[in-house]
């Protein structure tokens, strides 16, 4: 495990990478590996990192603390400390039809930003064509947050996936995406899928599940 000083809480099971240190946040994004023995973390600095080491105590307990389990076994393999480049882009546009937005137009912090899972590009875009039904739908809700730079959690027709899970969808079948407490939805997908013959693929997302 490698520790990183800077930017927000970020656990990320299976990296080959180390853990990054900083205040004490819980995790609150987690990435899918091939392993979870080895874990990268990157937080907030803490203002005497330069005299920790791998070895000290306070980053055990520091790892242990993001992660909310005491017993589990750490070992830090390596620190590595960075800090924000005042970089940006010199132009967001390029003729009428390129632009630069979000996290796209600054030198990106090893979290990648704001928008760890998507690096920037996660835009809230929705599709508008003949393959979409609306005529069901209530109106599109409102965004609660700002759609430029924060991403929703939606089920309205149209809606974009993530960039970090829309290769999950596709490739000549349907796809279900549920989260903790979704099993039976990928039961029915399934049930479904064998009765019609229709191509159903289901995934879970989230700690544990298919894919983190």
């Amino acid at each position: 495990m490698r520790l990183m000083i800077g930017h927000k809480s970020l656990l990320t099971p299976g990296s080959q990478d180390t853990i990054n240190v900083g205040d004490v946040y819980k995790c609150s994004d987690v990435y899918a590996g091939k392993t979870f023995s080895n874990v990268a973390q990157i937080v907030n600095q803490v203002p005497s990192y330069k005299t920790l080491t791998r070895h000290d105590p306070e980053l055990i307990q520091l790892v242990r603390e993001s992660v909310g389990d005491d017993d589990v076994p750490i070992r830090i393999t390596k620190i590595d400390p960075w800090v924000l480049r005042e970089s940006v882009a010199k132009s967001f546009q390029d003729g009428r039809d390129i632009f630069l937005l979000g996290d796209n137009v600054y030198r990106h912090t090893p979290a990648f930003g704001t928008e760890a899972e998507s690096l920037g590009m996660q835009m809230n875009q929705q599709y508008v064509f003949n393959g979409i039904y609306f005529e069901d739908e209530v109106p599109r809700p409102v965004f609660a947050c700002d759609p430029v730079i924060n991403s929703e959690v939606t089920t309205y027709p149209g809606s974009r996936l993530l960039h970090s899970t829309i290769d999950l969808a596709g490739f000549g079948a349907f796809t279900l995406l549920t989260g903790h407490g979704g099993a039976a939805w990928k039961e029915a997908a399934v049930n479904m899928s064998e009765q019609l013959g229709v191509p159903v693929k289901a995934y879970g997302i989230g700690w544990g599940l298919d894919y983190q």
